[in-house]
């Protein structure tokens, strides 16, 4: 009997050994590493860079600017090199469309800012349009000109223009202020002088003259005469330069704006560049049609920003 209890035992112990889950181990190597790293927090770039309108200050040449905007996007992030990009633009005198198209390309498809960023950007380089905006184009950024809107009014319905003109008359009408824009043609005229460090030469040079008589034998009378002349050369001569003249001529395209609210700082006669959305067509007044010609349109706008040049 005790035989058998023995071997019953015997048994159990067996069968328990075949059917216990063998135990997990971890592979040195995991065993011993290092805890893992926490992912790294971006710090406040204002606690050490302060506001960004005073960090672009300390940078003279808006290439550097832009630069050292690019910089800060591995320490602080890529919002922070776009904020910092801005106050590049925002104070002044940034003429890199390039280069901003080329490595903020993302930031100018997306954020509803970036028209109003290339607008100024324009506007500091001159407000060549069509070369400027060929620039924008080429990184499939949509912003465009209005001639290109008022050929496929639908197709162009709500995208953003940027246009060269000036502010004609500002009228209130169902509660919201409508300004009329006069669309400015821009053209250029080079001509080559002599640069600021001209020299030139003058010379003089003179002569005096006398004779005088008196009669012998038959002929009667004394007298005398003189005369003198004088002369004078002169030339500049420098280094010549070439000197660019732009002018403004008015293309007599009407472009009626709604502005959100009263701005006293539009101001009329000014040519500036303008940042708009496009909403439509209307016909023209007749009084701007000439007779025999199909009506012209007036280009329906929505003001979203200007600046000058």
């Amino acid at each position: 009997m005790k035989r058998l209890v023995l071997m019953m035992g015997s048994a159990g112990v067996l069968f328990a050994c075949a059917t216990a889950k063998p135990k997990e181990t971890m592979p040195a190597e995991e065993a011993f590493a290092p805890p893992p790293k926490a992912a790294p927090v971006a710090a406040d770039p204002k606690a050490t860079l302060g506001t960004p309108k005073e960090w672009a200050l300390q940078y003279r040449r808006d290439l550097d600017c832009e630069q050292a905007a690019r910089d800060l996007i591995p320490v602080y992030g890529r919002e922070a090199g776009w904020t910092y990009v801005k106050a590049c633009v925002t104070k002044g005198g940034f003429t890199q469309l390039k280069t901003l198209c080329t490595y903020w390309t993302d930031e100018l498809k997306t954020r509803p800012e970036a028209g109003s960023i290339i607008a100024e950007v324009i506007g500091a380089r001159g407000a060549h349009l069509m070369t400027d905006l060929a620039l924008v184009q080429e990184q499939r950024i949509p912003l465009f000109d209005l001639a290109s809107a008022l050929k496929q009014p639908s197709a162009f319905k709500g995208r953003y223009l940027v246009v060269l003109g000036k502010v004609g008359d500002l009228k209130e009408r169902g509660g919201r202020t409508e300004v009329t824009l006069q669309e400015q043609a821009r053209s250029s005229e080079v001509s080559r002088v002599v640069g600021k460090d001209a020299y030139g030469t003058v010379s003089n040079s003179s002569s005096k003259g006398s004779v005088s008589w008196q009669s012998r034998d038959s002929i009667v009378g004394s007298g005398s005469a003189s005369g003198s002349s004088s002369s004078q050369r002169s030339s500049v001569s420098g280094k010549m330069e070439q000197r660019v003249t732009d002018t403004f001529d008015e293309t007599g395209q009407v472009i009626i704006a709604k502005l959100k609210q009263p701005d006293p700082f539009l101001r009329a006669e000014q040519n500036m560049v303008f940042l708009v959305r496009f909403d439509g067509t209307a016909v023209a007044d007749a009084e701007t049609t000439n007779e025999g010609e199909e009506p012209k349109r007036t280009a329906l706008v929505t003001l979203v920003s200007y600046h000058g040049l």
